[in-house]
């Protein structure tokens, strides 16, 4: 009689294979759902702080025109003065260098450009141009 008793207690203080195999099934459907909209929610995190530095970018662009009466050739003259000019009031940006994309590829800067001035824009996660890249122009 006491050996029944301790597989009865035993038996209540356990799960079974199949309870196991449940709970983790849920946590496997749940880490799936949640994974996929974390990476959604990255990717357009990526895409505005894009937009911000493009703005950034274009705004220091605008302040060096006022400086120097011209359009910087790189955006590298925005934080080293080009030919040692006294009218060069930069760095331009807070930083003393030129951030990268939030995918780590270099903002690529063309004057003259073909929708303005100047264009301004980020290659995007496939890091070749395309439609789906980020512009100062566009959006």
């Amino acid at each position: 009689m006491f050996q029944t008793n301790r597989k009865r207690r035993y038996r209540r203080h356990c799960f079974s294979l199949i309870e196991i195999m449940i709970v983790v099934a849920i946590i496997g459907l749940l880490s799936g759902i949640v994974g996929v909209n974390v990476l959604r929610k990255m990717d357009k995190a990526r895409k505005n702080a894009a937009r911000a530095e493009i703005s950034t970018l274009k705004d220091c662009v605008g302040m060096y025109y006022a400086d120097m009466g011209e359009f910087p050739r790189t955006l590298e003259d925005l934080v080293r003065n080009p030919g040692g000019s006294n009218k060069w009031d930069g760095p331009y940006p807070n930083k003393d260098t030129i951030p990268k994309d939030p995918w780590g590829s270099d903002y690529v800067y063309q004057c003259p450009g073909q929708h303005g001035d100047f264009d301004i824009y980020s290659v995007g996660k496939d890091r070749s141009p395309s439609d789906d890249d980020i512009t100062s122009w566009g959006e």
